[in-house]
């Protein structure tokens, strides 16, 4: 009986994953991972397609120092110029930071706001599944510019 379970379990994987990778209809929800990019160090990002070439993306990051955490919260509005395999990448969005005390985490302090701007490289060899993105990230505010700034983001389409 544990055999034929297995075998069961194993088929409706094959098909379900089968279907997945084979769709032809492209996903419309990402969800991935960046390094540097508009999380500073690290992000979780999801990101929803309304229509046509333009996304919706929403995220939070930050980076630890000395005991202290800077986190992040951002979203963006993104339009994907190219084919579904290689692809331009335009955005332009804005978040909030805010400092954190490791220690006592009901002790935060607003830093500000903060503009992103977003222009990358995307490679997305299948409708669904993996894809990776190389992007150029400035951020700014009323006070300053950080022009020299990018990341790479690798995830999941469905």
């Amino acid at each position: 009986m544990v055999r034929w379970s297995r075998v069961a379990v194993s088929l409706v994987a094959f098909i379900v994953l089968s279907s997945v990778l084979l769709a032809q209809e492209p996903g419309r929800n990402r969800l991935y991972v960046d390094a540097f990019g508009p999380g500073i160090v690290y992000s979780l990002n999801y990101e929803r397609q309304v229509t046509g070439p333009l996304s919706l993306r929403v995220g939070g990051g930050g980076w630890p120092q000395d005991g202290f955490e800077y986190l992040l919260g951002f979203g963006a509005a993104i339009v994907q110029v190219g084919s579904q395999q290689h692809a331009a990448i335009l955005g332009l969005g804005g978040g909030v930071a805010w400092f954190a005390d490791v220690d006592l985490l009901e002790e935060t302090d607003v830093v500000g706001g903060y503009g992103i701007g977003i222009l990358g490289y995307q490679f997305q060899p299948r409708p669904t599944g993996f894809f990776l993105r190389l992007t150029y990230t400035p951020f700014f505010n009323a006070n300053a510019i950080a022009p020299l700034w990018g990341g790479a983001s690798f995830g999941w389409v469905f």
